[in-house]
């Protein structure tokens, strides 16, 4: 089955920038959000992330009660 990149980022709770450079760096060329990736390019994708966990949000701890969330985006 084939998996777009931006439903890929979402499973995973990434930004599609993060999937996108990660298939740069794979040797996945031209893959931008909207790509689909099947069969040996998602399979190479999800073994990455299953070996090296992203890390998906930064934490701000504001009050005792109140904690600013940021989704993390790659550093361009």
């Amino acid at each position: 089955p084939a998996l777009r990149v931006f439903a890929l980022a979402d499973e995973y709770g990434v930004h599609t920038d993060v999937v996108v450079e990660l298939t740069a760096k794979l040797g996945i060329v031209g893959a931008n959000h909207l790509s689909l990736l099947s069969g040996d390019k998602l399979a190479l994708v999800r073994t990455h992330f299953a070996m090296n966990p992203p890390k998906a949000f930064t934490e701000e701890k504001l009050s005792a009660s109140l904690r600013k969330r940021r989704r993390l985006r790659p550093k361009s």
